[in-house]
């Protein structure tokens, strides 16, 4: 009866959105239990709460002996070299990785097939690796390959008791990808190991990335098709299974709007400490849809930043989502790479200095654990606390930026009525840096930065986007300001930005330390300029 129900207020749900929206197939009543379902907004397994603890977990296929099989990426365990050769100890190493992962604590994998599948070719080909290095072949005739050696993993996954999030490559208007895609879910329907289908990992990032600046941009309509067509895949195919997209920053909802795509549950991905819980609470505040934490971490050498700090951020971020209502965690990634930047290369939970043993000692990891991964054990104990921080210290100038502020209004054009958590975004005359902000319950912006932006793009959820430029005249805030042409900083940009300097002198007594930024670093500038009110109308699908 309660399954009736819960599909049929879906389907009320999404035509009351909007009458025009195309037909989507909303699941039916779930056979059994052992497939994860959401219910009343949270995940269920076996009609238990389930939350899923989330590693992400990079794999390859390797062609061995004229065979091929599921492969660690190289960089995990060494960096340069494989550390199995023979479909055998490739296994073994691998069955290692993955019980290490469990022994931890970890409950689900994102399992991040690196195939080399990529939707901009008209060829699809396969990535495999042998004796000769990387190679290539064809994916018409090799499907079987990539599903044998998925089912491999996912077999491998389940018998140690862990779920795993499947991301593919997006099949976007590319004919043979969705044939695959098809045949995948086909492939995978009958699979309960699998607790969801990742369709596109951050489309703000990846999405016409081989497109020039100015064709780069996906309208809202043509995001929405796209989605709506993975969705009537996933339904007819795998009817069964969740589905998702990993979502990066809140400026997604310019094209890939989390709030009118039909997915099952919002999956995030955000890092930097600055940005952390305010992209959270933005998700979480803004769009009406189950949140989780697809990825996160705080990239770790103990140099310039110590494994403590590591340790201490997954703490907080873990806790701080739990507060917000987030419906599951997952951390990037297992063991540290050669990636060639420090974000990506340190972010991991395994080093690459010593040993570690499972705690049977059948199998050793050539690497040491971090403190991080010791406190994993730890998290599923924490008692939210719901009552959070309304607006981080920083949400309306997450970097700190400090010589220029722009105010705006962003109202709704039918109505007049304010628009909280419109999302505006700047750029600098070349475009080579960009910040953003968020309106507040009146519909009031303001957006801080080091350098004179010219070139804009407001959206919010379930409105349209609108692209334009703007040059303010700007006026003192100060008596003696610096002079325009001398601001500090004016190249300063996100990468560059260390959170250490905006942390408080004293977070004894911090509910999350390493997000106890001092207010007094944000909301300063020299010069100010005032746009006009910018009107937003409602996104209607046609």
């Amino acid at each position: 009866m309660f399954n009736c129900i819960y599909t049929l207020f879906l389907i009320i749900f999404i035509l009351s959105c909007n009458k025009n929206v195309k037909k989507i197939v909303i699941r039916g009543p779930i056979p059994n239990d052992y497939y994860v379902q959401i219910q009343n907004g949270q995940f269920v397994y076996k009609k238990d709460t389930f939350f899923p603890l989330m590693l992400n977990y990079v794999a390859c296929i390797r062609k061995i002996h004229n065979e091929y099989v599921l492969s660690p990426a190289q960089e995990y365990d060494d960096p340069s070299l494989w550390e199995g050769n023979t479909p055998d100890s490739v296994y073994h190493v691998l069955k290692g990785h993955l019980t290490l992962i469990k022994e931890l604590g970890f409950n689900s994998i994102r399992f991040v097939y690196r195939v080399g599948l990529n939707r901009f070719q008209e060829n699809q080909q396969i990535t495999c690796y042998d004796e000769q290095g990387k190679q290539e072949i064809p994916l018409q005739g090799n499907e079987h390959i990539l599903l044998n050696c998925a089912n491999e993993f996912i077999n491998l996954a389940d018998s140690l008791g862990l779920k795993v999030m499947f991301l593919l490559e997006p099949p976007i208007d590319n004919a043979e990808l969705k044939k695959y895609t098809i045949q995948l879910l086909q492939y995978f329907k009958d699979q309960p190991a699998i607790f969801a289908f990742d369709f596109f990992n951050e489309p703000l990032y990846f999405d016409n990335e081989n497109k020039p600046a100015n064709q780069k941009n996906r309208e809202k309509e043509d995001a929405y098709r796209i989605v709506a067509e993975w969705n009537e895949m996933v339904r007819t195919h795998a009817p069964y299974h969740l589905f998702t997209i990993g979502f990066a920053e809140p400026i997604e909802v310019f094209e890939w709007d989390p709030s009118i795509l039909p997915v099952d549950f919002v999956q995030i991905h955000t890092y930097h400490p600055l940005r952390y819980p305010n992209e959270v609470s933005w998700y979480c505040d803004y769009i009406s849809k189950p949140v989780m934490i697809g990825e996160t971490s705080l990239p770790a050498d103990n140099d310039s930043i110590t494994y403590e700090e590591q340790r201490q951020f997954m703490v907080d971020a873990f806790q701080y989502a739990r507060d917000k209502g987030c419906i599951g965690f997952g951390w990037w990634q297992f063991q540290e790479v050669k990636w060639g930047n420090y974000e990506h290369d340190y972010t991991a939970l395994i080093n690459h200095q010593g040993i570690t043993k499972t705690q049977n000692g059948n199998f050793i990891i050539q690497g040491s654990l971090k403190p991080a991964a010791l406190e994993v054990k730890n998290l599923l104990n924490y008692q939210p606390k719901p009552k959070t921080p309304e607006k981080w210290v920083n949400y309306y100038n997450m970097l700190g930026y400090h010589n220029i502020v722009i105010k705006g209004r962003v109202l709704e054009a039918e109505t007049q009525n304010p628009i909280e958590g419109a999302v505006i975004r700047g750029w600098t005359e070349w475009w080579d840096i960009a910040a953003n902000t968020y309106t507040d319950s009146l519909g009031n912006f303001t957006l801080y930065s080091n350098k004179e932006f010219v070139h804009f793009q407001v959206s919010a959820p379930g409105k349209e986007n609108l692209i334009f430029n703007f040059r303010g005249i700007y006026k003192p805030t100060v008596n003696n300001p610096i002079p325009w042409d001398k601001l500090p900083n004016q190249a300063l940009e996100y990468h560059k930005i260390s959170y250490h300097p905006f942390l408080s002198k004293d977070t004894t007594h911090a509910r999350y330390k390493v997000f106890h930024f001092d207010p007094e670093k944000f909301n300063k500038a020299q010069y100010e300029a005032t746009m006009k009110t910018i009107y937003l109308k409602k996104f209607n699908v046609k």
